[in-house]
């Protein structure tokens, strides 16, 4: 009886040997707020990671529509939309006993960014001649259409989703993709 006994504790002691320790799988719980793309949510199962080796990258890609002036400086708004993406990553993420961490990223309006993300030409902007010149991005035309959350440790990709949102101007709405 006691060599069974310690021929399965044996063969139990190799199995979890082979198997290699069990670690959770990294997750994540996000919301998303507009005007800026505003990223929050909680980061879990980073188990016992130091403040210095795990962080977030928010990637979102908007639509804009550019300013125009003319030579006499009167302005009016582009009429063709333009694509941007914009990047930005956290700080190290602290990890609470539980190995969870609290994630916040907000990438600014792009209307506020200087110098401007985006450089169309007056003809790409939709100016109304080749006698206007694009001015910047119109205050507030930006429309979120997607995100691309990422959380590396160690820069190795640890999880990464994707969302496809609905931004009517007044209300945000990303749904994973």
């Amino acid at each position: 009886m006691l060599k069974r006994l310690i021929a399965v504790l044996l063969l139990m002691t190799v199995i979890v040997l082979a198997v290699g320790p069990v670690y959770a799988a990294i997750s994540g719980v996000f919301n998303f707020g507009r005007g800026s793309l505003i990223l929050t949510g909680v980061i879990r199962g980073l188990g016992n990671t130091t403040s210095s080796e795990t962080v977030t990258v928010l990637t979102g890609r908007a639509v804009v529509y550019m300013e125009c002036v003319n030579p006499g400086g009167n302005v009016a708004p582009g009429r063709n939309p333009i694509q941007l993406s914009l990047t930005l990553t956290s700080a190290p993420l602290q990890a609470d006993s539980n190995g969870n961490a609290s994630v916040y990223i907000r990438i600014p309006d792009p209307a506020t960014i200087s110098p401007t993300p985006v450089n169309p030409s007056a003809k790409q902007a939709g100016c109304p001649n080749g006698n206007w010149r694009v001015r910047g991005i119109q205050p507030a035309s930006a429309r979120w259409q997607s995100a691309q959350v990422v959380v590396l440790k160690n820069g190795t990709s640890e999880l990464l989703e994707n969302y496809a949102c609905v931004d009517d101007g007044v209300t945000l709405t990303c749904s994973p993709s």
